[in-house]
């Protein structure tokens, strides 16, 4: 690949607003308070959490992120090709193709069209130019979530996002510890990971139209059983209220960047590659299969 180009438009910062509010996540949260300690405490007949025993610790709301990256990879190529013309004229010892004579060849398999299969062999140049398109979803956090489960979030009608600028007065932003960096190394890995078989590389260009950071919202609920000086820590999904019993506490995560273009800060060996032009464009080390 030879150069990346990031559109100067394609970075943008998105917020989705809490469907579940901080009462409706308490409730749920306090049902399932019991379940914050582990599948052992939970069937453990002897010792498990009783309800007078878990008591709230502290709550947060947060937001979580995830990148969205739509780009193209274009490429324009030679491939050279040895084919055969099967000759049906029993009588020809010879073609002429564009001034240039062909010797005809004889082959002991058996043709359609006659007895003995004749043939020609030709030279051929193949002019070719493929698109290989790369349009996924990547957690924030460098964790194991599926494209899909992101996906699933832009067909319900019920989840709002809007556009931010400043994040000033939006508390608990998690910052993305899978880099704006990162994630243009996963898709250009990923777009590199298709072979291209030719002779001769015309032109090798990858064109990012969107690198989208989302924010989605989540509560966190920590809980101690204070018989067992244990801390559980339940979180309500702000969106579709999904319930984990296997929370984390994220406080210090949060952000302390408050811009969308610091969100978007490429890493030192992207930066080294820049080069003038619209946009941010990338020189990339060409590591094509021939």
């Amino acid at each position: 690949m030879n150069t990346l180009k990031i559109l100067e438009d394609a970075k943008k910062v998105y917020i989705f607003e809490p469907v579940y509010d901080i009462s409706a996540a308490t409730e749920q949260a306090n049902k399932k308070k019991l379940d914050a300690f582990g599948m052992m405490a939970k069937f453990n007949i002897l010792n498990k959490p009783k309800d007078e025993a878990v008591h709230a610790a502290r709550s947060e709301l947060r937001y979580e992120p995830f990148w969205f990256i739509d780009s193209n990879r274009r490429v324009d190529y030679k491939l050279l090709l040895e084919r055969k013309l099967e000759v049906d004229d029993e009588y020809a010892n010879s073609i002429l193709i564009d001034g240039k004579t062909y010797e005809i060849f004889e082959d002991s398999k058996k043709s359609f069209v006659s007895n003995e299969k004749r043939y020609s062999t030709l030279n051929v140049q193949y002019n070719c130019n493929r698109e290989i398109k790369y349009k996924t979803y990547i957690d924030g956090l460098g964790r194991n979530i599926k494209s899909e489960n992101y996906e699933k979030l832009f067909k319900n009608s019920n989840y709002k996002f809007k556009e931010v600028e400043d994040l000033t007065n939006i508390d608990n932003i998690i910052n993305p510890t899978f880099s704006f960096s990162s994630a243009i190394e996963e898709m250009k890995n990923s777009l590199l990971r298709e072979k291209i078989i030719s002779h001769e590389i015309l032109t090798d260009d990858a064109i990012v139209d969107k690198i989208y950071l989302y924010f989605r919202p989540v509560y966190a609920f920590e809980f101690i059983w204070s018989n067992e000086n244990k801390v559980g820590i339940i979180e309500i999904d702000g969106l579709n209220g999904e319930i984990s019993e296997k929370g984390v506490w994220l406080k210090d995560r949060v952000s302390k960047v408050m811009t969308r273009d610091m969100f978007f800060d490429i890493g030192g060996e992207i930066a080294n590659g820049m080069v003038p032009g619209s946009g941010v464009v990338v020189k990339m080390i060409d590591r094509m299969t021939k």
